[in-house]
């Protein structure tokens, strides 16, 4: 049956009116550049969407992103665009500034040069009334971070923003006093009256304080029909293997909130259905929707989505231009959303290594991996036994170990190391007895397992005429054909 494709539709839906045109100035792998002085009528309603968002007191970034995105075909170009609007004083922009800057603050780094200048920034937001930025600076204040520790200063910062009626607000002051603690708090005359306002986050973020799973489920469920995204994503999470319908529904609903989460799983779902889902969303594969949620989501901060650019990019998948260097960038960027992310940092050291996207670095590049693979990571031990048994880089080729790493994620469930065995048995490299019996004996192995993905898998690195060939993202992620 032909998969009905609504991609504008779901645009529609999901993003608005937002689709102003503008995507037509700069299409894929052209050097128009993304400054917002090359786009100055997109830029006038970028800073009208940061008015607005901050008139809605809103963390939600992606009515301004998807102008930019629209403008320049630049995942990118956010920072540019946010630092032009920052020096004209707008608020938004000065608060977005101010958290990049900050980043994730170890301790020792509490009162680091750039944090002070971060969060010095997010005063400047905060001497607005933008909330966001008053709830973050106050967090600053009451732990002492770019900042002398002031609690009751940060306190008092916390009920000033109360005064708008923001719902994250009042969480945040209900939490900070300690009217939050425990299940029991949902029966204070406080909490009630909150919950009966509408706010959606004293449900959502309490369902964790249940007793039991039931209960949990029920909270977020009525958190979910209150409007919040992030509950309306955890049922979506729940539901897809019992429920695909209600699963799709919910998805939908958290991504017209622009959950970035949700509009990551939106973009994997159009890039490489799944037929449940795909009977539930009445949808089939649509690269171009995938491609442009997925810069979306990243735009918005969302992990998988800047690491599964990072596989398109590195690649050339899904409209995509292949480019290296952006698949680089978002590995950075993944990185520090999550530094101790094996995958990620295995994936962006073998690049380092090799010299893709950036200046050829081996030694850190091999430290990196190394540091990876200890972490016991499937995906960064087969990055580390590929670098070990190709020599790459310059690393001193150590096939045995190569061969050992691999037959020990084989025997742990990781069935594609049985198909690179195979190739590796064939090509009759050190430690690897020649013959076709043995490659046979793995890839035997590696079929029953996998199926049909584990011979298209195989013949791919067979038909390359170079043998295993390493994907340096996870391959789950990916179609067999572009490993």
């Amino acid at each position: 049956m032909k998969p009905r494709l609504f991609a504008p539709l779901i645009f529609t839906i999901i993003l608005g009116n937002l689709s102003t045109g503008y995507a037509t100035e700069a299409a894929p792998g052209t050097t128009a550049s993304s400054a917002p002085a090359q786009h100055e009528e997109a830029y006038r309603q970028f800073c009208q969407a940061l008015k607005q968002q901050a008139d809605a007191q809103t963390r939600d970034m992606a009515p301004a992103a998807l102008i930019a995105l629209n403008a320049t075909n630049d995942e990118f170009c956010l920072d540019a665009w946010m630092a032009r609007a920052a020096a004209e004083g707008e608020p938004v922009a000065l608060w977005y500034q101010g958290i990049q800057m900050i980043g994730n603050v170890l301790p020792q780094q509490k009162q680091a040069a750039h944090v002070r200048k971060g969060v010095a920034l997010c005063k400047k937001s905060a001497d607005k009334n933008f909330v966001p930025a008053m709830l973050d600076y106050a967090t600053f204040l009451i732990h002492g971070i770019g900042v002398q520790r002031n609690p009751q200063l940060g306190q008092n910062m916390i009920v000033n923003a109360c005064k708008s009626g923001n719902f994250e607000a009042r969480f945040y002051w209900l939490s900070e006093n300690k009217k939050l603690s425990t299940i029991e708090d949902l029966q204070r005359k406080e909490v009630q009256s909150e919950i009966q306002r509408g706010n959606h986050d004293i449900l959502f973020n309490l369902n964790n304080k249940c007793t039991s799973s039931e209960a949990a489920a029920d909270m977020i469920l009525q958190a979910a029909h209150m409007g919040n995204d992030k509950a309306m994503y955890n049922l979506f999470t729940l539901l897809r293997a019992a429920d695909t319908k209600a699963a799709a529904q919910f998805l939908l609903q958290s991504a017209e909130r622009h959950n970035p989460m949700a509009l990551s799983a939106l973009a994997h779902h159009y890039y490489a259905p799944q037929p449940a889902m795909e009977t539930a969303l009445q949808t089939g594969r649509h690269e171009e929707t995938a491609l442009k949620l997925f810069r979306l989501a990243s735009m918005l901060g969302d992990l998988r989505a800047h690491y599964s650019l990072a596989a398109m990019y590195y690649h050339g998948l899904c409209g995509a231009e292949q480019n290296d260097h952006k698949a680089y960038q978002h590995l950075e960027t993944a990185q520090q959303l999550r530094p101790a992310d094996a995958a990620i940092r295995a994936a962006k050291g073998y690049m380092l290594l090799s010299g893709k996207g950036v200046q050829a670095n081996p030694q850190q590049g091999f430290e990196e991996i190394s540091k990876a693979s200890r972490q016991n990571d499937a995906i960064a031990r087969v990055i580390h036994a590929y670098v070990l048994y190709r020599g790459v880089g310059g690393i001193a080729q150590d096939t045995k170990t190569a061969r050992d790493y691999l037959e020990n994620l084989a025997t742990y469930g990781n069935s594609v190391c049985f198909i690179f065995l195979s190739l590796m048995h064939e090509e009759g490299a050190a430690d690897f007895a020649p013959g076709k019996q043995k490659a046979a004996y793995y890839l035997e192995h590696g079929i029953r397992s996998l199926g049909t993905y584990g011979q298209e898998l195989y013949n791919f690195h067979k038909n390359s005429g170079k043998g295993w060939q390493l994907n340096p993202f996870d391959f789950s992620e990916l179609p067999p054909t572009t490993p």
